[in-house]
């Protein structure tokens, strides 16, 4: 391996070993293991830096120093910083705002359609029964138009029965009559 080897760093800087690299006879899991550990490391590393930076910056501004080096009000900085905090602060109000005013908007609509759609099923549904009931009605008249008329032919067939039976009757006691 390439234990121990120092790198130089580009002039004069904090010089720095390098970690093992991995040698020709190192299995490939054990590298992609290295890498995935270097990686974090440099993640870590990267965001302590920004933190550090950002501790830096509210150091600089309460010291009154900008990164430029010149010398500034420390108070219009701090008062700058915390107007800053609160207009983001606003604006995630406004958004939230935004938001739900958005849902209420798209809700009413929703609800307005859904009455009109309603309002037409209603109507839909309500021919619908009313053709239903109206056929209902055409077929059980028609029914009882029948029945009544097969009543009517019975009772007149049982009357016509009785007639001929009548007159029947009175022919022969007519005939027997004659014949006397």
């Amino acid at each position: 391996t390439a234990a121990g080897i120092v790198d130089g760093g580009g002039g004069g800087g904090t010089r720095r070993v390098l970690r093992d690299l991995p040698s020709n006879s190192t299995p490939m899991r054990e590298i992609k293991a290295q890498m995935a550990c270097m990686q974090q490391e440099v993640a870590k590393a990267r965001t302590e830096a920004a933190a550090a930076n950002q501790r830096n910056q509210v150091l600089e501004a309460f010291a009154g120093i900008a990164k430029t080096g010149r010398v500034i009000d420390s108070a219009t900085q701090i008062a700058s910083s915390l107007r800053r905090r609160r207009a983001v602060v606003q604006l995630r109000n406004a958004r939230a705002a935004c938001v739900r005013l958005q849902a209420a908007c798209r809700g009413l609509r929703a609800r307005m359609h859904l009455r009109i759609w309603s309002a037409g099923a209603l109507t839909i549904e309500a021919s619908a029964r009313r053709w239903l009931g109206v056929t209902a009605y055409a077929r059980a008249r028609g029914a009882a138009i029948v029945l009544q008329a097969a009543s009517r032919r019975w009772a007149a067939r049982r009357e016509l029965c009785r007639a001929r039976a009548a007159s029947v009757r009175l022919q022969a006691v007519q005939r027997t009559r004659s014949m006397r």
